[in-house]
């Protein structure tokens, strides 16, 4: 009993055995004949995908097209109303400047509702400054939005100027490629030839290998074999060399003058950047408006009186007055405060050290 069931147990590991090796030689055969057929194809079809593409790109020679002109694609009318309107956003944000100014001047406070952007309401001139100051705000937002919209109409309207040179450079790179592959291959076949003179046996023996039902055996193709899978190789790197190096031949000059007319008209950069600001209808209303606020502001008093010291001080007095002035200013002192009064600190500072140059001018000391 024990001895039927080791033979049945042997039997059966036995054909286990056989059916992996019939497998993996079926496996074995499976790859064999698609590699075989897929070398085949590839040697077959070498001439005649080669004839085909040379043949579509007859006409493509190593001359890149001229890029068109940036220059012919500026909107001048459209740069000139950018430029007038970068010059009333600069108005309304002086505006709006002068009244924060001005309501520093007049000692009111900004409020922490606000965010310390408007000021107390309790009075008659915080209403009025807040007035204003929503004015130029809702001013200097409408400007930036046509300025915006304006820049957006001519960017998305400017040609696509890189696709003309860059087919050129993907198709006159695939046809240097193709000469490379063919210039590859007939040295290759050459050379293979010749070393099948010598090594006839193992030329037959390595076209068996690669050739799927090849033509009779005394028909030596193989050496020609071995070239077009050299010239695949050719094209494959010559491609991509080419498809490198042939960006480099685009006129620098007037790529760099497409990439400024690009940014220029891109809603996504610093208008700035790229215009010149128009002032040139804000000016008279500007210099009046600059007028009548120098008109509001007090005269600066001269610079005794700023230090507190007669007209007819000494050195000694002006430099004892000065030190005592300043010091009650000084950095380390109000960095606790809070930053509104920071500035008006520093502005005060200012004041206090630019009376203190005019007293040594006028008395002549260091």
């Amino acid at each position: 009993m024990a001895r039927r069931k080791k033979e049945a147990s042997d039997g059966g590991l036995g054909l286990i055995l056989a059916l992996v090796v019939m497998a993996f030689s079926a496996i074995v055969a499976v790859v064999t004949f698609l590699f075989q057929f897929a070398v085949t194809a590839a040697f077959y079809a070498l001439p005649l995908a080669a004839g085909i593409t040379l043949v579509i790109l007859r006409e493509v020679d190593g001359r890149s097209p001229a890029l068109p002109d940036p220059g012919d694609f500026d909107d001048a009318a459209a740069s000139r109303m950018v430029a007038k309107l970068l010059g009333q956003q600069q108005h309304w944000a002086m505006r709006h400047r002068d009244q924060h100014d001005r309501g520093s001047r007049e000692g009111l406070h900004l409020t922490r509702g606000s965010g310390e952007t408007r000021f107390d309401t309790r009075g008659r001139l915080g209403r009025e400054l807040n007035a204003s100051l929503d004015e130029a705000e809702a001013a200097v937002l409408r400007i930036e939005d046509a300025i915006r919209e304006t820049r957006f109409d001519v960017g998305s309207g400017l040609p696509e100027w890189r696709s003309g040179f860059e087919l050129w450079t993907r198709r006159y790179a695939v046809k240097l490629s193709i000469l490379h592959a063919v210039v590859a291959f007939g040295i290759a076949t050459v050379v293979l030839y010749v070393w099948s003179l010598a090594r006839p046996d193992a030329a037959y023996a390595a076209q068996d290998v690669l050739l799927w039902d090849p033509l009779p055996s005394r028909v030596l193709i193989s050496p020609m074999v071995g070239a077009s899978l050299l010239a695949y190789a050719t094209f494959a790197v010559a491609l991509r060399v080419h498809r490198r190096r042939l960006p480099d031949r685009i006129d620098d000059d007037r790529a760099r003058g497409w990439l400024h007319l690009e940014a220029k008209w891109s809603p996504h950069t610093d208008a700035d950047d790229y215009f010149e600001t128009d002032r040139s209808e804000t000016t008279r209303d500007g210099g009046q408006s600059e007028r009548r606020e120098e008109a509001r502001q007090p005269p600066e008093p001269p610079w005794h009186e700023v230090l507190g010291v007669s007209a007819t001080a000494s050195e000694a007095e002006i430099k004892t007055a000065y030190r005592e002035a300043i010091k009650g200013y000084h950095s380390d002192r109000v960095a606790s405060l809070g930053p509104k009064l920071r500035v008006l600190a520093e502005e005060e500072s200012k004041r206090i050290n630019v009376a203190y140059d005019a007293a040594r001018k006028a008395r002549g000391f260091r």
